[in-house]
């Protein structure tokens, strides 16, 4: 009990005697020996009795206690489980004496001893229950422990208290480890997902290429259909590869080889009058031939003399007549 009390001595009250009085932090306790906590009356800041109340009481002893505040850590071991390596823990309180009489006369042992002993007790038990990570669960439940124990310590005011619970360096070390292990499983579930989401953009680009390509030879083929030969070059021209300009000059360029194609065919007698008509009529339709101007078609020699020439009406190609 000595961490509380300041001194202990005789006392005796006398007809001219002034009651004690207790200093801030301080409470005097006067009590005679026979009658115990029955026969006590206590002296604080706030509370100081009548002369004549003291000088009934007869008391012959007075005890002086501190008031103040104390703290009281106390450190210990939990080994983790699977390992050996520890769990360093450490709970601090802090506390003050709140009920001198109870203290005085019921309590036997040194209450900083004892509060020492409860902590132990809340952390024993619990070696090799908590895994590496297992640290705030431990503190939690040293924490639950020792507030249900406190109860035990009813003369006294429990301010504060605090529990801290630290691997020692091995079990930090593998602590570390294992994080960083944690660490490198994430990163190649992430350079998973990354490589599985790029093949997916590499079939979606394919996809649309492969698309793309079907629409051009749609494309091309409704292009052809209506132009023919000169279907790529409408294709450049609408790809915007070749100007305006540019396909007007090789649109007239071909129509040129196409006329004199077929002059030289039907003078050589390669094609035959019918299909040179046909084909000079398309020209007509298409505004390309008028009646303006002619050439003349000669009769295969082995026909009669007297048989009509032939006459089919050319304009000549002009730079005006095109797009």
């Amino acid at each position: 009990m000595a961490e509380f009390v300041i001194k202990t001595e005789g006392f005796r009250f006398g007809i001219f005697d002034k009651v004690p009085t207790a200093i801030p932090g301080q409470s005097i306790l006067l009590y005679r020996s026979r009658n115990g906590i029955n026969g006590s009356v206590l002296i604080d800041v706030g509370n100081v009795p009548m002369s004549a109340d003291v000088r009934r009481g007869k008391f012959d002893t007075m005890v002086t206690f501190s008031m103040d505040e104390r703290s009281k850590r106390v450190q210990d071991q939990v080994l983790i489980a699977g390992y050996q390596c520890y769990f360093n823990v450490s709970v601090d309180i802090t506390y003050r004496l709140a009920n001198v009489r109870e203290y005085y006369f019921t309590e036997s042992a040194s209450s900083e001893k004892k509060l020492g002993q409860m902590v132990k007790e809340c952390i024993y038990g619990h070696d090799q229950q908590f895994d590496l990570h297992g640290s705030i669960k431990l503190k939690r439940e040293i924490e639950r422990k020792l507030e249900n124990k406190m109860h035990s310590f009813s003369y006294l005011a429990i301010s504060q208290i605090s529990v801290g619970v630290n691997p020692d360096d091995t079990a930090r070390k593998l602590v570390e480890s294992d994080l960083n292990k944690m660490s490198s499983l994430h990163f190649d579930d992430n350079d998973a997902d990354l490589e599985i989401c790029r093949n997916m953009d590499r079939i979606r680009i394919q996809q649309s290429e492969r698309e793309l390509k079907r629409a051009k030879v749609q494309q091309f083929a409704e292009l052809y259909q209506e132009f023919g030969d000169m279907a790529s070059v409408m294709d450049e021209y609408l790809d915007g590869k070749i100007s305006g300009e540019r396909l007007n000059e090789m649109l007239r360029k071909r129509k040129r080889e196409d006329l004199k194609y077929l002059k030289e065919g039907l003078q050589d007698d390669v094609l035959k009058d019918d299909f040179v008509q046909r084909e000079y009529a398309k020209k007509l339709v298409e505004g390309i031939l008028s009646k303006e101007n002619k050439f003349e078609m000669e009769v295969n020699a082995d026909e009669p003399a007297d048989q009509p020439k032939k006459y089919i009406d050319v304009q000549e190609i002009g730079d005006d007549d095109y797009l």
